[in-house]
């Protein structure tokens, strides 16, 4: 046993919620301050518009075709069918790489056909 009174520890538990409250509060005013987003594009506004006119520079100097144009994916991997060389044999006899594509999207079968292009 501690050794206190219950009327001590009753005190005590009092005090540390009057701590915990009173930082709680503390701790939503600094919050309310770092998350007001008006503030600090107000407080940083000459960066703001160095960065929004690079990025429209960046922008507006891409060609239409390649400006919407999704972003390349972060890796390549070779699919199933690459890693298993089954197209090498079909490649190497003709002069130029096969193209697949999907055919037959009924409702009984999806085909895949080797197109040479």
């Amino acid at each position: 046993m501690s050794g206190r009174s219950p009327a001590e520890i009753r005190a005590s538990i009092e005090s540390n919620r009057a701590e915990l409250a009173l930082s709680v509060q503390r701790l939503r005013g600094e919050v309310e301050v770092l998350t007001d987003w008006r503030g600090q594009i107000e407080a940083h506004r000459k960066e703001v518009m160095i960065g929004a006119a690079i990025a429209v520079r960046a922008a507006v100097s891409l060609p239409p075709a390649e400006g919407m144009r999704p972003p390349a994916p972060a890796r390549f991997e070779a699919g199933l069918v690459e890693r298993l060389g089954a197209l090498d044999d079909f490649a190497a006899s003709t002069s130029e790489p096969p193209r697949v594509t999907a055919g037959g999207f009924g409702a009984h079968s999806m085909v895949m056909r080797a197109l040479k292009p």
